[in-house]
C-alpha cells in the first residue's frame, strides 16, 4: 500500500468520510450524539499520521504538537491528555479517563476547563480543527517526505498480513464457509 493511496483512500475517503457522515447525520441529543466516536476516529487519526511522520516518541502527542498546534496553540498544551485520558480511556474502557469532557455543538467550551477542573472538547471543533490540520499542515509534510513517510507505513504494517493469517487460520472451516 503506498502512502499517496492511504492518505486518499483511508485518510480523506474512510475516516473524514466517517466523521463527516457522524456530524452531519447524527441529531442533537442527550445522549449517542457520537462525540465518542469522533473523538475516537481524530484520535486514531492522529495516531495513522503522526506514524508517518515521526521518527519517534507517541504518534499521537507528535501529530497535535506538530500539525494541530499551528491551527490552535493550546493542543500542544493537551497532546499528552489526547493519548492518556482521552484514547486510552476509550480504546479501553469507551470512557475518557477523570478530567476530560466530551461535548457537541458547543464550541466556546472547547479547551475550556469546567470548574471541575474537567477539560471539554468539543467533537464538532476538534473535527473542523483536525481536518484543517492535516490539510494545511500534515498532507504537505507528508507529500514533501514521501519517502520517509512509505518507509514508517511500511513498518507499521509489516507485520499484518502474517498475524492475520495465523488468526483467520484458527477459524473453524464447518463454520465459516468458504463464499465466492
Amino acid at each position: 500500500m503506498s502512502v499517496p493511496d492511504v492518505l486518499v483512500q483511508v485518510v480523506e475517503g474512510y475516516l473524514f468520510g466517517d466523521l463527516e457522515s457522524m456530524r452531519t447525520e447524527i441529531k442533537m441529543k442527550e445522549m449517542g450524539a457520537v462525540g465518542y466516536p469522533m473523538l475516537m476516529a481524530v484520535l486514531a487519526g492522529s495516531e495513522l499520521l503522526g506514524n508517518l511522520t515521526a521518527s519517534s516518541g507517541d504518534p499521537i502527542e507528535h501529530y497535535w504538537k506538530t500539525y494541530m498546534a499551528p491551527v490552535d496553540a493550546r493542543y500542544a498544551d493537551v497532546a499528552a491528555i489526547a493519548k492518556e485520558l482521552c484514547r486510552n480511556g476509550l480504546a479501553h474502557m469507551y470512557l475518557t479517563k477523570p478530567g476530560v469532557g466530551i461535548v457537541r455543538g458547543e464550541p466556546t467550551r472547547h479547551l475550556a476547563f469546567e470548574r471541575s477542573k474537567e477539560l471539554i472538547l468539543d467533537c464538532l471543533v476538534l473535527h473542523e480543527h483536525f481536518k484543517q490540520s492535516y490539510e494545511d499542515h500534515a498532507r504537505p509534510a507528508i507529500q514533501g517526505s514521501l519517502q520517509h513517510a512509505q518507509r514508517r507505513l511500511n513498518a507499521l504494517v509489516a507485520h499484518d498480513p502474517t498475524k492475520s493469517a495465523q488468526l483467520l487460520k484458527k477459524l473453524p472451516e464447518s463454520r465459516f464457509p468458504t463464499q465466492r
